[in-house]
């Protein structure tokens, strides 16, 4: 198959996604913790995220064995899998007694992890595919005032068709941590992760047909479990590509979704 992108075609990608930019970045904060438990805010990211989904964008649709393949073989490349087994990652998490890290063979989990991510023939829609606080943006205005709460997503670079829960694996796997990236806390439960997962259904339903939440593919449950299997793929490639880990960066990878209670 022929994957070259005309100047055509990129012309039209490149102004579909600029009709995300917006033109107030100086008036704009990275979302952040507060943002996950404000309803309209959760509300609103869900929605734009749903209509970033439904993008029909000229570019290859097939291309998920690729960014697999990038992420879970040459994301992590031999080096990091030897320092990890007997070289400087390997000696910090002896020096730390991380029991976790000790006790787990990392990389056969890797291998599982991948393998589950594909069996779950989750939906390939166009996937921001970074979608981190730095990369959500939060108009300023009147704090107190939810009316005037807007959102823009930016950086497109990583923008690709991927499996739909990428996006929500991003979201969820920083969901209410205090820093901008990664973070020590606990991953949300079923209960907290639902407004975000529910108001995604109500606005696909409305950019689809009335059928969507009707399927078994787009349920409640189903996204649940893309949305926490695509947090785990985002974080265990990351963890072993560190060449120097302390063990507040690993204790941030927060392994499936753990807190650093049940890691250590």
């Amino acid at each position: 198959m022929d994957n070259s992108v005309s100047a055509e075609d990129r012309l039209k990608v490149h102004e579909l996604c600029k009709s995300y930019l917006g033109g107030k970045w100086a008036e704009c904060r990275y979302f952040n913790a507060d943002d996950d438990l404000n309803p309209k805010a959760v509300k609103l990211l869900a929605q734009m995220l749903a209509k970033f989904h439904r993008l029909d964008v000229p570019i290859p649709k097939d291309n998920t064995k690729n960014t697999m393949k990038m992420l879970f073989e040459e994301w992590l490349g031999p080096e990091d899998i030897l320092s990890f087994k007997e070289g400087v990652v390997y000696e910090e998490i002896q020096k730390q007694k991380l029991q976790a890290f000790k006790e787990m063979d990392l990389l056969a989990e890797m291998a599982w992890l991948r393998q589950v991510v594909v069996d779950l023939n989750s939906p390939v829609v166009f996937s921001h595919n970074d979608l981190n606080r730095r990369n959500i943006l939060v108009v300023k205005g009147d704090e107190n005032n939810n009316q005037n709460l807007d959102l823009y997503l930016i950086d497109f670079d990583w923008s690709k068709y991927m499996y739909r829960g990428a996006d929500l694996g991003d979201y969820f796997a920083n969901w209410c941590q205090q820093e901008l990236d990664f973070g020590g806390n606990d991953f949300p439960d079923d209960q907290q992760m639902l407004p975000f997962i529910d108001a995604y259904i109500a606005e696909m339903s409305l950019l689809c047909d009335d059928s969507y939440d009707k399927r078994d593919i787009n349920s409640r449950e189903t996204l649940l479990k893309e949305s926490k299997q695509k947090a785990n793929q985002r974080g265990k490639p990351n963890i072993l590509c560190r060449t120097e880990l302390s063990q507040q960066q690993i204790l941030r990878s927060r392994m499936s979704g753990k807190s650093h209670e049940n890691i250590l």
